[in-house]
């Protein structure tokens, strides 16, 4: 789902509800990508074994045999769509039959899937985060797409492609699924009490706006949430925050200007009253106080915009949307959700058939479309289809849609995101409650974080 890797499973958990605030289609962003499936505490996957010998010793031959396939937690609402793609495929492929089975993407999710990897057990085609794919790669433990299929990368948008290329041995271990990329969503209402003039274009523009409502605003309403686990990743990358170093190796955002500053802006939002007080710590999530009409921005994820459709009406048609800040290249941070296929497979031309087919872009836009998710393709020409282009939906949401693909389409990954969860999330949220309620500076702070994330790289 959109959301960084920080939130943990519950981005993989909210899909078959999307229309809750923040279960959008990244991981999260995502977003990522995506949300990181990581129970380990360290914040970094723990390794399983070395490489499993190769199921197939002809992984480019005739696509046959009976294959696993396992998404996470889509059976339950989504039965009909891939029920009727298996069909699909099998009636293209009739030498291959394939079995779907469901993983429940609850805390367990990355244990269970390390633990078949070290069995050399996994699902022939697989659904991961980017986090996962990571250490399964590093192992040996995934197929290179771009040995058993060199062609598979040109349906998807070229940007991310290409930055989902393994920084460690320079192979595609996954393919790029379903995702949301971020867009402005603020209360034109509040917006204009506060007296702002029109959406900002950078980050620091929309703090210093940040800034602007708290003190417009006499605790009346409020711009943002105090807790930014849900945004500063992003923030950061648009930012151009030098996240880690270039092979992944050791934390660097503690030593970037950057970074600093963004955190002593988010100090003069709280006092100037930009925040509520008690939202330093509370909750990541901003549905409730956005839904109550006290908050400017949003959750920007487009999938919001239709939960307020229909359970905040009133506050939905006071919304607006606009893009969200891009990265100094003007690419926009990729979060999403992956698909791979391990070297244990025994059928891998079959597994990798099946996989290119579920991420193609009919299949891709047709899910899109299902009625029950707001999700969007990695796919260049699904995403150009008239269904993202015409803005579908009414009002902000279809605007939001059409705004949201746009940016898709120049998205990539930042191969550091999938290392900042668990103990590194939870020592950078630290260091930003330390920073936000003037406890320490922002220099020190953040790089006492950075001592933690990089001694947790060790453990």
């Amino acid at each position: 789902m959109k959301r960084h890797s920080s939130r943990g499973v519950s981005a993989l958990s909210c899909l078959a509800v999307l229309a809750l605030a923040g279960c959008g289609a990244s991981g999260s962003d995502p977003g990522a990508g995506g949300g990181s499936a990581s129970g380990n505490a360290s914040g970094v996957a723990a390794k399983p074994a070395a490489g499993c010998k190769s199921g197939d010793q002809n992984p480019t031959g005739k696509p046959e045999g009976e294959i696993t396939f396992q998404t996470t937690n889509l059976k339950k609402d989504f039965s009909g769509f891939f029920t009727k793609l298996i069909a699909d495929f099998e009636k293209q492929y009739p030498d291959v039959k394939v079995k779907w089975i469901d993983d429940p993407g609850d805390a367990g999710f990355n244990s269970r899937i390390l633990a078949q990897a070290r069995a050399c057990d996994l699902p022939d085609v697989v659904n991961v985060t980017a986090d996962t794919v990571n250490e399964l790669n590093k192992a040996g433990d995934l197929v290179d797409i771009d040995k058993v299929a060199p062609d598979a990368g040109k349906v998807f948008v070229p940007t991310i492609w290409d930055s989902i290329k393994s920084t460690s041995n320079a192979a595609h271990p996954a393919l790029p699924w379903y995702w949301g990329p971020s867009v402005q969503v603020y209360n034109k209402d509040l917006w204009q009490k506060a007296g702002l003039s029109k959406p900002p274009t950078t980050v620091n523009g929309l703090l210093d706006d940040a800034v602007q409502v708290g003190k417009k605003s006499g605790g009346k309403y409020y711009a943002i949430i105090g807790n930014r686990d849900w945004d500063y990743m992003t923030d950061w990358q648009s930012l151009g925050v030098q996240l880690m170093n270039s092979d992944q190796t050791k934390f660097t955002f503690g030593d970037d200007s950057k970074a600093v500053s963004y955190l002593d802006k988010l100090r003069q939002v709280y006092q100037s009253g930009g925040m509520r007080k008690d939202s330093v710590t509370g909750p990541g999530d901003p549905t409730n106080d956005y839904s109550a009409g006290t908050l400017v921005w949003g959750s920007s994820n487009a999938s919001f915009l239709r939960y307020l459709q229909q359970n905040a009406p009133k506050v939905y048609d006071a919304s607006a949307v606009a893009p969200y800040p891009t990265n100094p290249d003007g690419t926009v941070p990729f979060n999403g959700q992956y698909v791979s296929v391990p070297t244990n497979s025994k059928h891998q031309a079959a597994a990798v058939a099946f996989a290119r087919f579920l991420t193609n872009d009919a299949n891709q836009l047709a899910w899109c479309k299902d009625p029950k998710v707001v999700i969007f393709p990695t796919t260049s020409a699904a995403l150009k289809d008239p269904y993202f282009t015409s803005g579908s939906g009414s009002g902000a949401f279809g605007e939001a849609r059409k705004i949201a693909a746009q940016a898709a389409l120049k998205a990539k990954a930042n191969p550091a995101v999938p290392y900042f969860s668990g103990t590194v999330s939870t020592a950078i949220q630290k260091a930003f409650q330390q920073v936000v309620t003037g406890q320490k500076p922002a220099a020190t702070a953040l790089k006492e974080a950075q001592d933690a994330a990089n001694a947790s790289l060790d453990s």
